[in-house]
């Protein structure tokens, strides 16, 4: 890994989009870390007064509340600047290394995504997935992660909906039966089960309906079977969790819809238009891979970065020694360093803005909800077991958790938004070559003559794509993808001018041009005159001198 040793703010550091969160995380750490020394203390006094039997309780919920508090802190404080090395964010494709022929099947997609104009989606492949799509027009042209992200959530949305409205049919069809408390305990337990499990899974990976047609399968007949043997199981007593549930499951309906509310605000569309293409069609006698590396140059001394581009196809022109003439095809690709497209915005300016105005709002959520698990957690650490209310306390506490949870876990996927610029460039050289010998200078008589085997291509087709990309990663270290192209016609222009010229300004004839082979040729040019005179030659410089005389 390393970094420019130069102070270029705007190719490494760019701005911090977890700011918000950051903050939100603080706050919850600042109230964890206090409750759970009061705790420590109250544990304390109990461990003097009735030994520790008493306190044990009470002094591990403080030291897990403690826990909980650091890792959240230390969560926001790996959040609080982004300096990035000059090999980030991740190319689109395998690198090809210097003096190195290659490509790879990502940069033929690319390649053909560039020739299209068209922009990567996921197709909808089940009836979830179907009616998201429905839903929301525009997620077709979100970036792939985003996509992703909104297949994932949108399931849950609706496992929970389905589970809500089994769970309120199984009550109607309960009643007031003393056996009821435990519809709450069953569906309390599979649900938060079930919601730590899909909480924790990879956001960015197909969606399998599996899960879902389980729940459905257990929405369906849970309350049937229960009915059935329902009546034999014991009375709970007060326990009663039934609220608590209910209360769980509205709630994340309202944290999935509000994250599919900030996904739909972000999925503004970049700009779209074909890449910018030329063609020129040369006679050159030279090796046409020059030609690659004069695009080369250009197109380093047209990066604003000055930072090395990153090269995905290389494929130069092949001579084969043993054939005078033949087919050819050389190709590059290449894309300069991706640099930060955002703005550096304060606080206030991101609380205003109206494209995170619902993240915002989630966010607050998942404060409001950690802050309550706290405040929860520690009304429990101070009550005894026999207290009445000791258990719905707990259960409240669960509940909060597992809101806070998700509520994180859906908004920290959006926050961790990096959006970049870059200008990817792509030439394809095809054409028929010859190959001959070209003598130039009296063979017979002359003093200088060159010899050269030449390359000669005519009706070089030589055709140049250039196309600016709007890319995004979702975390630093997450896959970028495109999700908005543009094509500069004045860049293609000056490029494909210049590679014309280039190849208009270079000769066959193998010639002197240093001064020392100007001095060498005068000096040899003498020495033929002199041979050509009776007597015996001299160099120049050499003759002999006689004084007159008298």
């Amino acid at each position: 890994m390393s970094i420019e040793i130069e102070d270029r703010d705007r190719v490494n550091e760019i701005p911090n989009p977890y700011v918000i969160e950051n903050w939100a995380l603080l706050i919850v750490a600042a109230a964890a870390f206090a409750a759970g020394l009061m705790i420590l203390l109250d544990g304390r006094a109990q461990w003097l007064a009735a030994g520790a039997g008493a306190s044990l309780a009470p002094i591990l919920i403080g030291v897990a509340l403690w826990g909980t508090a650091f890792r959240l802190a230390a969560s926001a404080l790996s959040q609080l600047r982004f300096i990035l090395p000059v090999d980030y964010p991740k190319s689109l494709c395998p690198v090809v290394a210097d003096n190195v022929s290659g490509s790879s099947n990502a940069a033929e997609n690319l390649k053909d995504q560039i020739r299209k104009n068209a922009l990567l989606f996921v197709p909808p492949q089940d009836a979830v997935s179907n009616l998201l799509y429905t839903l929301i027009k525009g997620i077709t042209r979100a970036p792939i992660q985003l996509q992703y992200f909104a297949r994932h959530n949108f399931a849950n949305l609706c496992a929970v909906a389905l589970a809500l409205a089994s769970y309120v049919f199984s009550l109607f069809l309960m009643g007031t039966t003393p056996f009821e408390n435990w519809l709450g305990v069953a569906y309390g337990v599979v649900m938060v089960f079930w919601l730590l499990r899909t909480i924790n899974a990879n956001a960015t990976a197909e969606v399998s309906m599996r899960p879902l047609i389980v729940l459905t399968v257990f929405a369906i007949f849970f309350p049937v079977a229960f009915l059935l043997v329902g009546q034999s199981l014991p009375t709970l007593g007060e326990i009663a969790v039934n609220w608590h549930v209910g209360f769980m499951l509205v709630a994340l309906l309202v944290v999935y819809g509000l994250f599919l509310a900030a996904l739909k605000s972000q999925l503004g569309s970049g700009v779209n238009t074909p890449p910018a293409m030329k063609q020129a069609v040369l006679s050159v006698n030279f090796n046409p891979s020059e030609l690659i590396g004069e695009l080369e140059r250009v197109v380093a001394r047209s990066n604003p970065t000055r930072l090395p581009n990153r090269r995905y196809i290389r494929i130069p022109f092949q001579l084969d020694a043993s054939r005078e003439a033949g087919e050819f095809r050389a190709e590059f690709l290449e894309e300069t360093q991706p640099v930060s497209a955002g703005r550096r915005e304060t606080a206030q300016e991101m609380l205003g803005s109206p494209r995170r105005l619902w993240l915002v709002v989630l966010t607050v959520l998942m404060t409001l909800a950690g802050a309550a698990c706290v405040f929860l957690v520690y009304r429990f650490a101070g009550m005894a077991w026999e207290e009445t209310g000791t258990l719905e306390t707990g259960a409240w506490a669960i509940v909060a958790y597992t809101i806070a949870l998700a509520a994180r876990r859906a908004a920290h996927v959006l926050w961790g938004r990096f959006d970049f610029q870059s200008r990817l460039v792509w030439m394809e050289l095809t054409g028929v070559y010859n190959t001959a010998s070209a003598a130039v200078g009296n063979q017979f008589t002359g003093n200088y003559s060159t010899q050269k085997r030449v390359v000669n291509v005519e009706n070089l087709t030589l055709t140049l794509w250039v196309t600016d990309l709007e890319t995004v990663t979702f975390g630093k270290d997450g896959d970028r993808s495109i999700y908005g192209m543009s094509g500069p016609q004045e860049a293609a222009d000056a490029t494909i001018g210049a590679l014309v010229r280039f190849s208009e300004g270079q000769s066959m004839i193998v010639a002197p041009g240093t001064a020392a082979d100007l001095e060498r040729m005068s000096a040899l040019s003498a020495f033929n005159q002199g041979a050509g005179n009776a007597g015996t030659p001299t160099l120049p410089g050499t003759e002999k001198r006689t004084d007159p005389e008298g």
